[in-house]
């Protein structure tokens, strides 16, 4: 199983962003599907071939502008995969609703941003109480898997200062507030090509019998 960063970096890296959190009274934090927090995703591609990953901006340590003033704009990028080739990556990033502009989303071989702004509707804000207590979820990214193996990700600020990404109602620039989370990726089993070839046959398939059914039908009688 192929894996990108050695057990010892991983481990320090980790150490870091804990004592970042520590210092920071905001951060990003990976959950599943269902909003639960974890740092570690793991799926079966031949049975689920995606997953997806939400991406929630949490206010720590005492800080209340998420639930007092809310956002009026957010921003995350994930750095994911290597060099070489991806375990996973996504192609599909789903906006939080909350945020009625239209998002700015872009792709490339080893990272995804959102961007998403609200004018409408007024700043997001977080409730104190409930499952989504003192956060607000930014969005999800679904990933699709490749390959076998593990790959490390990492949330990271879209843009360097002075441009703001997360800002809230009161003007306040959240970025060099917010710390960094990261969680690791693993495919378990991928499709062999002759099974994907096969399913995109029967595929064309079924649709080629029901164009034809289709054209079978007898004319209309008045």
């Amino acid at each position: 199983m192929r894996f990108r960063l050695p057990p010892i970096l991983f481990a320090m890296l980790a150490l870091g962003l804990t004592s970042e959190v520590a210092r920071a009274g905001y951060e990003f934090r990976f959950a599943d599907a269902s909003g639960n927090y974890t740092n570690s995703f793991s799926f079966d591609a031949t049975s689920t071939p995606t997953i997806d990953i939400r991406i929630y901006l949490v206010q720590t340590g005492g800080s209340t502008g998420l639930s007092s003033s809310g956002l009026v704009s957010s921003g995350v990028k994930l750095t994911y995969g290597g060099t070489v080739a991806n375990v996973a990556n996504t192609g599909d990033i789903f906006q939080n609703a909350a945020f009625d502009d239209t998002p700015n989303k872009s792709v490339t071989g080893t990272d995804a941003t959102l961007r998403q702004a609200t004018d409408l509707n007024g700043p997001v804000t977080a409730p104190l109480a409930g499952a989504d207590a003192n956060r607000v979820l930014l969005g999800t990214f679904r990933f699709t898997g490749l390959t076998v193996g593990s790959e490390l990700t990492l949330t990271t600020d879209p843009n360097a200062f002075p441009v703001g990404n997360n800002v809230l109602d009161d003007g306040t620039v959240l970025d060099s507030l917010i710390a960094n989370d990261s969680a690791v990726i693993t495919v378990t089993a991928i499709p062999e090509p002759g099974t994907m070839l096969l399913s995109g046959i029967l595929a064309l398939g079924v649709a080629g019998g029901a164009v034809r059914r289709f054209r079978r039908q007898p004319p209309a009688i008045a």
